[in-house]
């Protein structure tokens, strides 16, 4: 879905729930990662009183890992709640996604999201 950022005032939140599919190109980014399945975002997008874009939303997914140690894939339940600032451009402050333009895609978001939360040592072996 795509979220159009003017759209989204102190008065009017966006509420989102939908099943995300990541192409081919937005899993690569993910390494270790190799796969993403059945992955789902839902939350809120919202302003606060300073203007600040904010998006409060839930991931999960089933994602398969590369083990760094044998190279055998394996399937993990990945799940993240958060809170996540949307960006214009990088300000210096705070963490956040950093989205240019008057528009970002939710499935965008949700590869930020996957990325930044993910454990790069993940291993099969626990």
């Amino acid at each position: 879905m795509k979220v159009y950022k003017s759209r989204i005032t102190f008065e009017k939140d966006l509420s989102v729930e939908e099943n995300i599919q990541l192409s081919a190109e937005q899993v690569v980014s993910l390494y270790p990662i190799i796969g993403v399945r059945d992955c789902h975002l839902k939350g809120l997008i919202y302003r606060d009183d300073d203007d600040k874009l904010y998006a409060d939303v839930d991931v999960w997914a089933k994602v398969t890992y590369k083990d760094g140690v044998t190279g055998e894939p394996f399937d993990y339940d990945f799940a993240s709640m958060g809170l996540y600032e949307i960006l214009e451009k990088e300000d210096g402050e705070g963490e956040g996604f950093i989205f240019p333009g008057s528009e970002f895609e939710t499935g965008e978001l949700t590869r930020s999201i996957i990325k930044f939360e993910m454990d790069p040592y993940l291993s099969k072996r626990g």
